[in-house]
């Protein structure tokens, strides 16, 4: 008989505590912030010693030598449409929140691209968990294909990066 009134007193608490959540009339205005227009991106330092891999895109010159542009061929494809042949640039986002915030931009649509960079050391899994993070800014929406981040397996396939492709082999 215990065990059946504390159910039903979880229960009912539960169930109190969602029509409270339901039935409350009072919202709390949302508060409202003026941009000031001055808010500066500035890069996070990321300790080379800590991170396997990191990169803002906020220089030019070091993307251009740290990123390989796939010139990989398509299998079985039309030659026409068989290269990949989309180009890749660091600059501003169209829209901008944040002054100096660069980030890698595919430029071209319909086309097909990749690209790569080495991490800084192999990554063995083992007893450790592997995070990664990135951000997607689809800028003028979507209109087919799709994009994706891949981890590629060490190896004789991934010895030449310009030529990677979907079939590369992947972790």
């Amino acid at each position: 008989m215990k065990d059946k009134t504390m159910l039903m007193f979880t229960l009912l608490a539960a169930f109190m505590a969602t029509s409270t959540l339901v039935c409350g009339t009072e919202e709390p205005e949302p508060e409202v912030v003026q941009d000031s227009g001055d808010l500066t991106y500035k890069s996070p330092y990321a300790d080379p010693a800590k991170f396997y891999f990191a990169d803002h895109f906020d220089d030019k010159d070091q993307f251009a030598d740290r990123w390989i542009k796939s010139q990989a061929k398509k299998d079985d494809t039309a030659e026409e449409i068989a290269k990949y042949d989309g180009e890749w640039d660091v600059e501003l986002p169209k829209r901008t929140l944040l002054a100096n915030d660069l980030g890698l931009v595919l430029k071209s649509k319909a086309k097909h691209a990749a690209i790569a960079s080495r991490l800084s050391k192999p990554f063995v899994f083992s007893d450790r968990t592997l995070v990664v993070q990135y951000e997607v800014n689809l800028q003028d929406g979507q209109e087919c294909g799709g994009s994706y981040i891949k981890l590629l397996s060490s190896g004789k396939e991934t010895t030449d990066l310009k030529q990677v492709s979907v079939r590369s082999t992947k972790s």
